[in-house]
């Protein structure tokens, strides 16, 4: 009797908590509605919770009706491509829980997908709401912005490759316009379902109509626009994007294209005003221990740009570079001397910090430097989590991406029984453990879980998985390996660290994923060579004189 009433009250709850049609509504009262396009409307109900219907049938003024798809927008899981979007698509499950969704959240939850009529006038309805949207008429294509043709046509292909979007329905715009750019065929719109398609389809629509109305203003601005959504540049032989990523700075575009109720001229001026306020040109540190900082300056443009370096607190002339229009240039700048503060009082424990001024063109950063060097005394030093590889968006914002908490890796270096030894901690666990005989470069190691020690002193990779090692002469190491973690012990070698000072770096691979985390600092995906921690070690033998009194 009691299991009885138990499955009652189960299926009464389950039932309190789907979401009838007749109370869902779209959060937009006047969508734009492209005709023969797609209509895409995110979804509210005063009956949040589970269980949202797959399909919803749409009745268009004069009595035609069609169904339409449920989708679910959420954020992007996949954060290791360089090009990766912050959010993805799919269609609706009976577990996506509208009640978790913060109500400040503008980008995720449900959303309605209908293609359109090709006559479409009037209202629009389905569940609890009736919709009275702009309607216009579809461009057939984006607006011809080249000064020249390219009568070969080449193909995009959907390649996980730093220079093209990430394969993501929300993204499908972005292939649009590369190809339109390039004179090159655009490759057919993601359409593993339903969802998926007319997704890709609203948003390189709406982008359509936008890049028409601001080329009818202002072909010059339109151009400039498009050039800082499809910008790239080189590597060395890597050619790799360098656009607008951020959704809000997206958003704010689209939206100046797409208000019908301003004048050419003000759409043109608008729009160039967008333009001004980019950032087109991008930077990151790739050095920041020992005696020389380095630091990478991609330049995107279709002209070169000078870049000036100088230390905050100094008085010198800065360091003035020209970087090549469409190129990375990298700069090494010498440290000044520290200030001994100790003259003013008792010195803290915390490290000085030392702060680097960047100007490219019209932006300015102001980068925060650490010391040369660590300085390790016992216990031991912990040293930051692996990073993530940067990805377009995160160096753009200049925050490494935030690690998973399953594929966590830790490093630890201490001196037990006179041997210097580090002790790394890794999170998860796979079974492709099978490491290559030889290993020169960490990109080999990629789809292999392992742990990678870098001396460059040396010029000597440690590869360690947990079931093999190539590993130097004169290293040890021990391994602890659990269901969904583990963890290793090595001593190191005592030619690594003989003058007081230990140059490493960490590499981390995973067996399941083409995943790597770095450290001490974050590494660009063409380029997974992390520069060293500097650990001054001669202070660990010191011992402190006990007071007299």
């Amino acid at each position: 009797m009691k299991l009885m009433l138990a499955i009652i009250l189960s299926l009464a709850t389950q039932s309190v908590f789907s979401v009838p049609i007749e109370t869902i509504e779209s959060k937009q009262t006047s969508p734009l509605a492209p005709r023969g396009g797609v209509l895409m409307v995110q979804l509210i109900t005063e009956s949040n919770g589970k269980q949202w219907p797959f399909e919803i049938d749409v009745v268009f003024e004069g009595g035609v009706h069609k169904t339409g798809v449920v989708g679910w927008i959420e954020a992007n899981p996949n954060t290791s491509l360089w090009t990766s979007n912050p959010f993805t698509v799919r269609p609706i499950t009976h577990n996506d829980d509208s009640l978790l969704i913060n109500p400040k959240d503008i980008s995720t939850g449900p959303v309605l997908l209908v293609e359109l009529p090709e006559n479409g006038h009037g209202t629009i309805g389905f569940g609890g709401t009736t919709l009275m949207p702009k309607w216009i008429n579809l461009p057939p294509s984006l607006p011809n912005l080249n000064l020249s043709t390219n009568k070969k046509k080449p193909e995009l292909y959907a390649e996980s490759i730093y220079h093209l979007p990430e394969w993501n329905p929300l993204e499908y715009w972005r292939w649009t316009l590369i190809a339109s750019r390039l004179d090159a065929i655009t490759p057919d719109p993601p359409s593993s379902n339903e969802v998926e398609r007319l997704a890709a389809l609203r948003e390189s629509q709406l982008w359509r109509i936008g890049f028409n109305r601001l080329a009818r203003s202002s072909r010059g601005v339109a151009a400039t626009c498009r050039d800082l959504l499809s910008n790239t540049a080189y590597d060395a032989e890597f050619l790799y994007a360098c656009w607008v990523v951020h959704p809000e700075s997206l958003r704010r575009l689209l939206s100046i294209m797409l208000d019908m109720t301003t004048t050419s001229r003000q759409l043109a001026t608008r729009a160039l005003r967008w333009a001004e306020d980019q950032q087109p040109c991008i930077q990151w540190l790739e050095q920041v221990y020992g005696e020389r900082v380095k630091i990478a300056i991609a330049n995107p443009t279709l002209e070169p740009v000078v870049a000036s370096v100088k230390w905050q607190d100094e008085n010198d002339i800065p360091i003035a570079v020209e970087v090549a229009a469409s190129h990375t240039f990298r700069a090494f700048v010498t440290r000044p001397p520290l200030v001994d503060l100790s003259i003013f009082g008792p010195a803290t424990d915390e490290p000085p910090l030392q702060w680097l001024n960047l100007q490219i063109g019209k932006q300015d950063f102001s980068l925060p430097i650490v010391p040369p060097t660590i300085t390790i005394t016992p216990p031991s030093i912990r040293f930051q989590v692996l990073h993530p590889l940067w990805n377009l968006q995160s160096i753009q914002l200049g925050q490494p991406i935030v690690v998973d908490k399953d594929n966590v890796t830790t490093v630890q270096l201490r001196k037990i029984l006179g041997v210097w030894e580090l002790f790394i901690s890794c999170m998860g666990c796979s079974t492709n453990c099978n490491l290559p005989k030889t290993v020169s470069r960490v990109e080999q190691l990629r789809g292999i879980e392992s742990v990678s020690i870098i001396h460059p002193d040396t010029n000597t990779i440690a590869s360690i998985s947990p079931t093999d090692e190539y590993i130097p002469r004169g290293m040890k190491v021990s391994k602890i390996i659990k269901e969904n973690s583990w963890f290793i012990r090595v001593e190191l070698p005592n030619s690594w660290t003989e003058q007081d000072l230990l140059s490493f770096s960490v590499a981390r691979t995973h067996g399941d994923s083409r995943k790597v985390e770095t450290g001490p600092l974050p590494c660009i995906p063409w380029k997974i060579y992390p520069s060293p921690i500097v650990v001054d070690l001669s202070h660990w033998d010191e011992i402190a004189d006990f007071p007299d009194f």
